[in-house]
């Protein structure tokens, strides 16, 4: 149920001595609570009559529940004096009450799909521009930025998780007003709400930040006035590349078709830094290449160089180059990682009708075979591999 309040007409609660205000949200709640309306009489102060005002007449405040279509909320109407309207069996009151839960409902639900088209919108042209970008500062800023805008946040703070050291890269990028900017702290510790979504290790989504296990005794929640908050964990397949926090100074409730639309969002962003990383290793890789060619004296430590940069550039736990030789048409194994395989020595040489290698090098065509048990064409070169990737060079 969401906190909107709407009102015609106005009372003067001051003449009665009491917080109606208050008084309306404890009516409000045992309404709720019981699910049965409930009508309360209050009447003019003894201080207005005794100033010669004997005209005034008690206020009457009347509760109603309405449930309709999974919409829960009050209605509250209040009356100066006597009021039939008051009278839960007048059918005038049945046939409003009626009439307003549909009304609710209906303005509710077209203003929600409304803000849901927007949002699958700029979802769409978000994802689409994240292929465009590779500069990894402007990738995170924006991220931050377009994540606020199409969840309508106060605060969106995004951090970048290096899975190899552990460790996350500060400072994080933030969009969003800050209340406090330089308490923002450079470094993460076991203790902040970052490690503490890696060690839960699945999103959360809370309204109640006291209780939530993430977020609880967060400074930065309690110093930036923070009411709801979602922590995402940005990763593909097991690899977490990052965390973000969407946060609001207002109540939220992240109703499922919101929480369908972050994790979507979530899932891109973890593959567009991916990408970016890929991109950026390769770029590297190449570079050095490039400056290793230059500078090579010979072709077989520029073989190694290249082999060994490949072997580190993907991953691999073995890596080779095997030289064409067309007049017989033979492969040569001239170069591999590591250096010190224990199951090959000097050179190798196989034929174009011998394994995956001849394949390749017989159509000119990379391949990829993620369970070589399952090839027939699988010959072993290097001990306990799963997996190969072969690239032909021309």
């Amino acid at each position: 149920m969401g906190s909107r309040e709407s009102r015609i007409g106005y009372v003067d609660y001051r003449q009665y001595g009491v917080d109606l205000e208050l008084e309306k949200q404890r009516l409000g709640e045992r309404v709720l609570r019981k699910n049965e309306h409930h009508v309360k009489r209050y009447p003019v102060s003894p201080q207005f009559v005794e100033e010669g005002q004997q005209n005034l007449e008690s206020l009457t405040i009347a509760a109603y529940p309405y449930d309709f279509e999974e919409m829960q909320g009050l209605i509250l109407i209040e009356c100066v004096g006597k009021s039939a309207l008051i009278r839960k069996q007048n059918g005038w009151l049945e046939l409003y009450l009626q009439r307003a839960a549909h009304a609710i409902w209906y303005a509710t639900t077209y203003a929600r799909q409304n803000v849901q088209t927007s949002q699958l919108t700029n979802l769409h042209g978000f994802t689409e521009s994240l292929t465009q970008l590779s500069d990894p500062k402007e990738l995170f800023s924006q991220i931050a930025w377009e994540t606020l805008h199409i969840l309508a946040a106060d605060v969106v703070v995004i951090y970048e998780y290096d899975r190899t050291t552990q460790e996350f890269i500060t400072p994080p990028d933030i969009a969003g007003r800050l209340i406090y900017v330089e308490q923002m702290k450079s470094e993460v510790s076991s203790n902040n709400v970052p490690q503490k979504l890696i060690d839960y290790g699945v999103n959360t989504y809370s309204h109640d930040l006291a209780t939530d296990p993430v977020f609880q005794k967060s400074d930065f929640s309690q110093r930036e006035q923070i009411k709801s908050a979602a922590g995402i964990l940005l990763k593909i397949q097991d690899e977490i590349v990052g965390v973000i926090f969407i946060n609001y100074r207002r109540e939220f409730y992240f109703s499922d078709s919101v929480r369908t639309l972050i994790e979507t969002l979530a899932s891109s962003i973890a593959i567009a830094i991916k990408n970016q990383r890929w991109l950026g290793n390769w770029v590297e890789a190449l570079n050095d290449i490039d400056l290793k060619i230059i500078t090579a004296n010979q072709q077989e430590e520029l073989l190694h160089q290249i082999v060994e940069r490949a072997a580190s550039a993907t991953n691999a736990n073995f890596a080779a180059i095997r030289l064409v030789n067309k007049v017989n048409q033979t492969l040569e194994t001239c170069a591999i990682y590591p250096p010190s395989c224990p199951r090959t020595s000097g050179k190798y040489l196989s034929s174009f009708d011998e394994g995956i290698t001849g394949w390749v090098a017989k159509n000119r065509m990379p391949q990829r075979v993620d369970d070589v048990s399952k090839d027939s064409r699988y010959r072993a070169f290097f001990p306990n591999v799963g997996k190969v990737f072969l690239v032909y060079l021309i």
